[in-house]
């Protein structure tokens, strides 16, 4: 019960600082280790508590190494460090199908990867961006009715398939119990998490 009251105001206030115009980093270790086959896999070194927030709630989890540049010499001046944000053996995520899966980490080619990203859903989807005038961020606007319809057809198609326990498991996650078809704009947050977690599932059927 207590972890229960700690997990509101723990989510309450991780919410309450994008609303505030704000930008949000969170820096973690991974936990790395090889599974079954030796293959090298690595995740999130976050307790499982507070990352079942932390997660649903990102719009990227990025991977940094550090290697040496593409068609460089390898020499300690050459090195730097990548992002990835499509990888599958490794935790990754990114909620914009556009974003490069792989860019050399600064601040200036994160901005322009994002920018590119953002104009391109606007070019195919049709999404509207909108500066706010005292925020750095770009808010895409989108019709709750319609996030929640997308969302709704997106899970009914995937139930029934080798997915539906995959489903399953992050409807109660995100949902943490309420009916996908009762959320209200309440959950306008948690569906947008949702959303993509069931686009992550639906990419890997393919």
């Amino acid at each position: 019960k207590g972890w229960r009251f700690i997990r509101k105001e723990f989510e309450k206030t991780i919410l309450s600082i994008p609303q505030m115009g704000y930008g949000l980093i969170l820096i973690a270790h991974s936990s790395e280790y090889e599974d079954e086959d030796n293959n090298a896999t690595a995740k999130v070194d976050i307790d499982k508590r507070p990352a079942a927030i932390i997660k649903g709630l990102a719009d990227f989890i990025l991977y940094l190494h550090k290697e040496y540049r593409d068609g460089a010499e390898k020499t300690p001046e050459n090195e730097t460090v990548y992002a990835y944000s499509k990888l599958v053996d490794i935790e990754t995520k990114t909620r914009s199908r556009y974003f490069p899966p792989r860019f050399e980490f600064t601040y200036e080619n994160l901005q322009k990867s994002m920018d590119a990203a953002i104009e391109e859903q606007k070019k195919v989807e049709g999404i509207i961006t909108v500066d706010e005038s005292e925020s750095l961020h770009k808010v895409e606007e989108e019709d709750f009715e319609n996030l929640k319809g997308t969302t709704l057809a997106l899970a009914s198609k995937l139930i029934g398939t080798e997915a539906e326990e995959a489903v399953k498991d992050k409807l109660l996650e995100i949902l943490e119990g309420t009916p996908l078809s009762q959320t209200t704009k309440f959950h306008k947050e948690k569906l947008v998490a949702l959303r993509e977690s069931l686009y992550e599932i639906e990419g890997k059927l393919k």
